[in-house]
């Protein structure tokens, strides 16, 4: 466990030495001013994980093999690491130059939130970047318990997922970074 808290202290160092700035355009408004903040630092968030994700020599050579073996096929290591090389695209603050293409619609214009499934939020699959933030994004986040690594089990959790894991696995869905369209 001692690996992981030294892990997730270098990745909060890294990403409060950074300036928050919002480089995605927001399209509609905040119903509170916190979200804004809490959605830059979720951003910022994704970018980091993809960058330890794509970069295992950042972290011990066990410990790595672990990350990838307990969640992937082996066989599949070397696309899941394209994934988010893609989506750093080179620049470990600001990401992919594509991301500043992307608009978050906070005020789901197009209908994509109501849906039977409860989504958080949705990315389109289309030529337009767009990522919808949904309202229970917000009330989820609210009723999310803090986590630690211990509290983290052998397999993919709901204990996994913060807001930046949201926006990472909403980040995988556009073009540019699987590359399916």
């Amino acid at each position: 466990m001692g690996d992981c808290r030294q892990l997730l202290q270098l990745a909060l160092l890294l990403v409060f030495s950074q300036a928050a700035l919002s480089r995605y355009h927001y399209q509609g408004t905040f119903d509170w001013p916190e979200h804004r903040l809490i959605l830059d630092k979720a951003f910022d968030d994704a970018i980091l994980m993809s960058l330890l994700a794509s970069n295992p020599a950042s972290m011990p050579i066990d410990q790595a093999n672990d990350i990838y073996n307990k969640y992937f096929p082996q066989s599949d290591k070397a696309e899941i690491m394209q994934v988010y090389e893609n989506i750093v695209g080179g620049n470990s603050h600001t990401g992919a130059p594509e991301l500043s293409d992307l608009t978050i619609d906070l005020d789901d214009t197009a209908r994509t939130c109501r849906t039977p499934d409860g989504r958080d939020m949705w990315a389109s699959t289309d030529r337009v970047w767009k990522i919808t933030i949904c309202p229970r994004f917000w009330l989820n986040i609210g009723n999310r318990p803090r986590q630690t690594c211990s509290d983290l089990g052998p397999v993919a959790s709901w204990a996994m997922m913060i807001p930046g894991a949201s926006i990472l696995h909403e980040f995988t869905h556009l073009i540019f970074v699987g590359g399916a369209e």
